[in-house]
């Protein structure tokens, strides 16, 4: 990979400049994680396919060839996407999805606890495509704290004292996730605890 996008820098140098930069920029940061390169892998990626199609045009490959190239880079995608490593990355998170999905298509929804799970993990506005507040509770205490200011839990364990909560579906795939519902309304007065709360991040103290 790294030769092909070497060939394709040769041949189009200002994007083998842009991941080049995005690289190194990112390397003298401490604290490193994959999203912050995301930029210069796909420039990579392209880089890469610029690198094939010049080592096709030398060999003079013609279109039979090339479907060959092709139909073997399908070929290992797909092996690959198969292997458990893969497998388990394609179900990741695939119970907050479907659950939020969920949520975001009922009209009644006004709040949401993640009981032992983490707002990441979850499509957040994205999916729910309401704007609701998500509480975040690891403990009983919060998640009763928070009860009246939700009607949904989306919890990565069974509840032992759901209390009004009923358990309304079960995602299997990937990690189980539980998805409860409960009848009613909610209250607003935790609103200034909501995780990605606009106001809060914004700097403003709701209790100065």
């Amino acid at each position: 990979m790294v030769g092909l996008a070497w060939m394709g820098a040769r041949r189009m140098p200002l994007l083998g400049i842009l991941a080049a930069s995005v690289l190194f920029s990112h390397s003298l940061v401490s604290h490193k994680e994959y999203r912050f390169v995301y930029p210069a892998l796909v420039l990579l990626v392209l880089l890469a396919g610029i690198g094939i199609s010049e080592t096709l045009n030398r060999l003079q490959v013609r279109a039979p060839g090339a479907l060959g190239c092709v139909l073997c880079f399908a070929i290992t995608s797909a092996v690959l996407a198969v292997q458990p490593a893969f497998r388990s990355l394609l179900a990741k998170n695939q119970g907050e999805i479907l659950s939020f999905g969920a949520i975001g298509a009922d009209a009644g929804a006004c709040g949401v606890i993640l009981w032992q799970d983490y707002w990441w993990q979850t499509p957040g506005y994205t999916g729910l495509h309401r704007d609701i507040p998500i509480y975040q509770a690891g403990f009983d205490v919060r998640l009763r704290r928070y009860g009246p200011g939700a009607n949904y839990i989306v919890a990565a364990s069974h509840l032992d004292s759901p209390g009004e909560f009923a358990l309304a579906r079960t995602f299997t795939r990937g990690v189980p996730v539980y998805l409860y519902r409960r009848p009613g309304g909610c209250t607003r007065e935790y609103l200034a605890e909501r995780v990605l709360n606009p106001i809060r991040d914004a700097g403003f103290n709701p209790n100065p």
